[in-house]
């Protein structure tokens, strides 16, 4: 019989978005054989789809921020009327 109280524990958010701790990583480096991510990149990823360097992404933002950010761009949205399937054509 399963315990419910494990399988929750173990299907929690974090667990399943926040990806693997070092300890995790370093397990599977091991078990494949690469030295590091880099490597396994590298062994991986052909050369000519890879970036030449690190994305220029925008400081992360918080929950409320996102949402605040969401809500901004929501709010250019354009109610337009549709005249698809109306006989026009």
């Amino acid at each position: 019989m399963v315990n419910q109280a494990v399988v929750g524990a173990l299907d929690s958010f974090p667990r399943r978005h926040i990806g693997p701790d070092e300890g995790q990583t370093a397990e599977m480096l091991r078990t494949i054989g690469a030295g590091s991510l880099e490597e396994l990149i590298e062994q991986t990823v052909p050369a000519g789809i890879r970036l030449p360097g690190k994305l220029q992404l925008p400081e992360a933002l918080g929950e409320a921020g996102a949402l605040e950010a969401i809500r901004e761009l929501a709010g250019k949205n354009v109610v337009a009327k549709s005249f698809l399937g109306r006989g026009y054509y």
